[in-house]
């Protein structure tokens, strides 16, 4: 379809501009993902069997407790801003074309978190004491008023695509009956102009003047189709988006869940290299990252000028200028390694350390019933993404 997902991006944008949400064609892929994305997580909820399936799709007990939580969300918020990405952004789609911001990015925080988790671990008593729950006390932050919550925002997403598709349909239609309107009139004008210059044919003036008017009705009739055929393109444009988003987001979740992304355990223990000591070390995220890269280089092969030249030399015409939405990728144009790249990826790793919470799996995790994860992470993260714009304006 030509967009390129960030979830840390993609939350920003509906907290910044709520009220286009609903209105501006620009952002009807974005809703209609969000609403898939948040119904195939409540279909796994309600699925038989699921929620046990492979140890389960959340973990059984909390590992941070709140005050972590909610540093997590404020260093995630304002990290991913400053740096303009995370694991989705520069990670998926950003190593996947081989980026060097990207790549950059994404060994930072990597290595930030790794070291954070680790110290974090039993290895240092006091750290791990103060950064982990007694794994004794059985924690566990679920609350069915926080899953009703997340039914609300299910619907809300729903809601918003729906409410998007009506506006940019009755937008299109004033645009297009403007349009024809416009047209048989100014015809009908340089008609009757016509008739009456050869009625006074003698009239040399009039003739001069008349031929002036059927040039511009010309021009303008040619812009009027011109604009009404745009219309069409970009009409036809928004509804292919909308449907590659419905389709694409329940991928998106099915790996997360199948790949223990929405179990922050997991994370802190894929980031605790002190684990190999212990035994306890799990690298299965790794190979969960692997595939998800190796999957976008492959598609961005397709795409021209994002990539192996060698590659795309060998490919040569189904390589492709433009997406098959008709529109031009959408892919990020901002280059060079600066500071703030590299400290904005180092607050997102700490936060990835402290608490094992990521944006996109924090999702499934908030509409899941988690107060931690809706409650607590998610309106901090929002937070440290305004303190960012407070501080350096939207940029």
């Amino acid at each position: 379809a030509g967009e390129v997902l960030g979830f840390s991006s993609l939350i920003g944008s509906f907290v910044s501009h709520p009220v286009k949400a609903f209105k501006c064609a620009e952002f009807g892929w974005k809703c209609a993902f969000m609403a898939s994305f948040l119904l195939t997580a409540q279909l796994l909820f309600n699925l038989p069997g699921f929620m046990s399936l492979y140890g389960g799709m959340f973990d059984s007990q909390s590992i941070a407790p709140l005050w972590v939580v909610a540093v997590s969300g404020l260093l995630a918020g304002y990290g991913t801003k400053m740096a303009n990405g995370c694991t989705s952004g520069h990670g998926i789609s950003g190593v996947g074309r081989l980026s060097s911001r990207s790549i950059v990015a994404v060994c930072t925080f990597m290595a930030t978190a790794f070291l954070t988790a680790s110290l974090c671990s039993p290895v240092f008593p006091r750290i791990n004491k103060a950064t982990r729950q007694n794994p004794n006390a059985d924690i566990t932050y679920y609350s069915t008023v926080a899953y009703g919550f997340g039914i609300g925002i299910t619907a809300l997403f729903c809601v918003a695509t729906i409410v998007n598709v009506i506006f940019v349909h009755k937008d299109t239609r004033m645009q297009r009956t403007k349009n024809s309107e416009g047209s048989p009139n100014k015809t009908a004008a340089g008609g009757g102009a016509e008739s009456s210059s050869q009625s006074s044919s003698s009239d040399d003036i009039e003739d001069q003047k008349q031929r002036q008017e059927d040039y511009v009705d010309a021009q303008t009739l040619e812009t009027t189709l011109e604009d009404d055929q745009e219309s069409r393109i970009s009409t036809s444009s928004y509804y292919f988006k909308l449907l590659a988003a419905i389709c694409a987001a329940p991928t998106f979740t099915f790996g997360l869940s199948f790949g223990g992304m929405t179990k922050p355990s997991k994370i802190i223990g894929f980031f605790d290299l002190t684990g190999f000591a212990r035994g306890e070390y799990d690298p299965s995220l790794l190979f969960l990252f692997a595939a998800g890269c190796a999957t976008s280089f492959v598609a961005y092969q397709f795409v021209a000028g994002h990539g192996v030249s060698f590659i795309q030399s060998r490919l040569g015409a189904r390589v492709r200028t433009k997406a098959f939405s008709g529109d031009e990728y959408h892919v990020s144009k901002v280059k060079g390694i600066t500071t703030r790249l590299v400290v904005g990826s180092s607050l997102f790793g700490i936060s990835l350390g402290i608490a094992g919470f990521c944006p996109t799996p924090n999702l499934i995790m908030a509409v899941g019933g988690y107060y931690d994860a809706l409650l607590v992470w998610l309106p901090l993260f929002i937070v440290g993404r305004f303190l960012h714009v407070f501080c350096f304006g939207d940029n």
